[in-house]
């Protein structure tokens, strides 16, 4: 997998104290085009119009567009979701309570502030998951279970405290620049300034929906779309080149001969590799198991469930929709 170059916030430019979203979107930038375009921190910063104290995902969105024309999605959801994202292949970079990163994964000492972290789509080993974390001078490791608490305290911090009480609404909903915002969201390396937001929040209430920035990478094979029409029941073709393609990380792997498993018709956003010029490598059908699988067309026999099981086929395309964007149980 392509590791992309760290970027740190540390580059002696006037705002480098509160580029740290700026210098993960920078790296991120690098991850998405696979080294064809590259950034800095202050020069992502020049792409947007904040020049004054820290920035929001907003911002980043706005410079990779203007700057880039490259498209960044900004979500508010749940850790599950963002552990969806990675598995499909894409860098995300994560909102977090910088106090909740241990301090040995730390960089700076103090770590009363909100920052902003990247975090790759490698494989996560006993070390934690592979972090550019801005105030760093390379890539770290850290512990999942600590992101996750840094993550969703900061957006407790946000959703709970004094947000509610200077009259700005939620940052980061909807469309960014319809958005208000705190002046100055995050603070890089000074890490001297209490963060505007701590003003001792709404108790120890925690929101799991946490703020993450991410991008669709060119190897994304794993997005689809509904077709119409039945669902039914496959049964696999045997054929040395048959191969379904696991949705997870995008792997191909040789299925049982004779496998049949319940389907539902689906378009990939993108074609598998392979296959005779012009073969149509996009159709086919999410299967299911354990997790999201797909087999085209060609690689199968497709019997339909009778016309009248449309409203259980419904209801299974609901279960898939309902797992696929972050509920908790697989199908």
């Amino acid at each position: 997998m392509y590791r992309a170059e760290h970027v740190t916030q540390r580059d002696g430019s006037k705002l480098e104290a509160f580029n740290c979203r700026m210098a993960v979107g920078s790296t991120q930038l690098d991850f998405h085009t696979r080294g064809v375009k590259l950034s800095t921190g202050a020069k992502m910063r020049r792409y947007q119009s904040d020049q004054k104290g820290g920035t929001d995902p907003g911002d980043l969105l706005r410079a990779w567009r203007d700057g880039y024309s490259e498209t960044l999605t900004i979500r508010w959801s749940g850790w599950d979701r963002l552990l969806a994202d990675l598995a499909m292949g894409r860098m995300v970079a994560v909102d977090v309570w910088y106090a909740l990163i241990p301090r040995s994964d730390r960089c700076q000492d103090n770590g009363n502030i909100g920052h902003t972290i990247g975090i790759a789509p490698e494989p996560i080993n006993d070390s934690g998951m592979v972090v550019s974390d801005p105030l760093c001078d390379s890539w770290q490791r850290v512990q999942p279970a600590d992101i996750r608490r840094a993550a969703e305290e900061w957006a407790r911090r946000i959703e709970g405290g004094s947000t509610r009480k200077t009259g700005f609404r939620l940052p980061f909903r909807g469309s960014p620049e319809a958005e208000e915002r705190p002046e100055s969201p995050v603070f890089g390396p000074s890490g001297t300034v209490p963060h505007p937001l701590d003003t001792g929040g709404a108790g120890g209430e925690y929101f799991r929906p946490i703020s993450y920035t991410t991008s669709d990478s060119g190897d994304d094979m794993q997005s689809f779309v509904w077709l119409p029409g039945p669902a039914g029941r496959i049964t696999v073709k045997s054929g040395p080149a048959t191969r379904y393609l696991r949705l997870r990380d995008g792997k191909l792997i040789e299925p049982e001969p004779g496998m049949t498993r319940d389907a539902i018709p689906v378009r990939l956003l993108q074609p598998i590799p392979g296959g005779l010029p012009g073969a149509d490598r996009q159709t086919g059908y999410l299967f299911r198991a354990t997790e999201a699988k797909f087999l085209l067309s060609g690689d199968v026999t497709f019997s339909p469930y009778a016309e009248d099981c449309g409203q259980e086929v419904a209801a299974e395309r609901k279960r898939w929709t309902d797992w696929l964007d972050g509920a908790p149980e697989a199908p």
